[in-house]
């Protein structure tokens, strides 16, 4: 589902907002570390039941995310996958808890889209790649920003439309984030 421009606008203030609240500098960033930050638990599905396993797998391959009867928000996800995979899902289940969606299914297919997005950006804003990486190859994102092949082919795809399109000034958003990371 394509999201409106001022949509995707405030999903990157958004990511830029949950740096700055935890004090996330650096990249590669590292969700497991913003999940802890956050007070999220982060559950592999090998640390479940055979049971717990077999439905979470049938629920989702990747990952999901709930909030259990305490308050608190749990992760589970796949851990069969690559880190650069792994470090996709927690953003994105980040994503669905910072942006307060609900999983009602009325709101699924933009919800996913919105957490997708979010975690693309969180992961590898293209003002941030401009900045630290020489060359600007699949492998340079995936190596730098420590990405699963298809997300650093999105990740390089963006930063050309990001460069591409042709702005002349930063936005305050984008500024902040080099700020926040020493790179402005």
């Amino acid at each position: 589902m394509r999201l409106s421009d001022s949509e995707y606008e405030f999903l990157k203030e958004s990511v830029v907002d949950l740096f700055k609240v935890y004090n996330i500098r650096g990249f590669p960033l590292d969700p497991f570390e913003l999940a802890e930050k956050m007070n999220i638990r982060c559950i592999p599905y090998r640390d479940l039941s055979k049971k717990a396993r077999t439905e979470a797998l049938e629920y989702s391959e990747d990952g999901c995310s709930l909030e259990k009867l305490n308050c608190e928000w749990v992760i589970y996800y796949n851990d069969e996958f690559s880190r650069g995979t792994i470090n996709n899902i927690l953003m994105h289940e980040i994503a669905h808890y910072w942006l307060g969606h609900t999983g009602a299914k009325e709101n699924e297919e933009r919800e996913e889209s919105e957490a997708s997005f979010f975690a693309k950006y969180a992961l590898t804003p293209p003002v941030i790649a401009n900045r630290l990486l020489n060359s600007f190859e699949d492998r340079d994102f995936k190596d730098r920003f420590e990405l699963s092949w298809a997300g650093a082919k999105g990740a390089r795809e963006y930063y050309e439309s990001w460069l591409n399109c042709s702005r002349i000034e930063l936005t305050d958003y984008e500024i902040d984030l080099l700020t926040l990371n020493g790179l402005e």
